[in-house]
């Protein structure tokens, strides 16, 4: 529908007469909101397909859009939504095997988190099971308490990668950046997805609101702890525009001569 207004302005036509399109001049009434459904759009034969395809194999995967998490420094939310459209599971593997069909050497999800709905994501991992998928995958995950053999369940499904959005291991900071877990939840998850046999990683976000040399200690003696993982450490940098809120406290408690232009 958008496409088609964006036409019609271009070509400077009526757009009244556009399904969902309300003017000045509308006097019909207010059409009911579009499904949340949505279907991807994938072409065996195009040429970013082939591209990929020749350099590394690697294609994307999506099962839901939307991020119902409220971390203080991410975009998701406003570029998806706040609510979850999720797809039904077996359409997820549906396309799955599409790609693998294609030539994908490994799936990637390209959720903001897999895991945001538990029940969903365990669904999708039974659908791939049973449409017999065969090549691996990898996803982004938040470390909350998984349920017991949650992640094994995700290793029968293919899954081989599994990369945790954990940020800090100091629970004053991990409240701070509105992260719906603590650090007792990421042990538990890194512990799970160990004994699963699953290759895993950890991004972690220094500096932000409320970080301290304290807490910087503290991450950086808990991150002993993860054993068999590989860790990525990121540093907030104030040069780049982000939330009011991680502004003013940046301002605050690192850069008092911090200026936006």
């Amino acid at each position: 529908k958008l496409a088609l207004l964006l036409k019609a302005i271009e070509d400077k036509k009526d757009v009244s007469s556009i399904s969902g399109v309300i003017t000045r001049k509308t006097d019909k009434p207010v059409p009911t909101p579009l499904e949340n459904s949505f279907r991807r759009n994938f072409d065996a034969n195009s040429s970013y397909l082939k591209f990929y395809l020749k350099n590394g194999g690697i294609l994307n995967l999506q099962t839901k859009r939307g991020c119902n998490f409220r971390c203080i420094y991410c975009t998701y939310p406003h570029i998806e939504g706040r609510n979850l459209r999720l797809i039904p599971p077996r359409e997820v593997a549906d396309t799955a095997l599409r790609l693998q069909r294609a030539g994908a050497k490994f799936l990637f999800v390209t959720d903001s988190v897999f895991n945001s709905d538990l029940r969903h994501s365990m669904e999708v991992a039974r659908a791939f099971i049973n449409a017999g998928l065969s090549i691996p995958w990898g996803a982004f995950f938040a470390p909350t308490n998984p349920p017991e053999d949650y992640y094994q369940l995700m290793s029968d499904a293919g899954l081989t990668h599994v990369e945790f959005g954990t940020e800090s291991l100091s629970n004053s900071v991990l409240a701070s950046y509105g992260k719906p877990f603590k650090a007792d939840h990421v042990f538990n998850a890194h512990k799970s997805a160990n004994r699963a046999g699953l290759y895993v990683a950890h991004y972690f976000l220094m500096g932000g609101p409320g970080e301290n040399n304290d807490s910087l200690n503290e991450t950086l003696l808990n991150a002993d702890r993860l054993d068999e993982t590989v860790l990525f450490f990121f540093v907030v940098c104030a040069s780049i525009l982000i939330q009011l809120f991680m502004i003013l406290r940046l301002k605050k408690d690192r850069y008092r001569n911090f200026k936006i232009y």
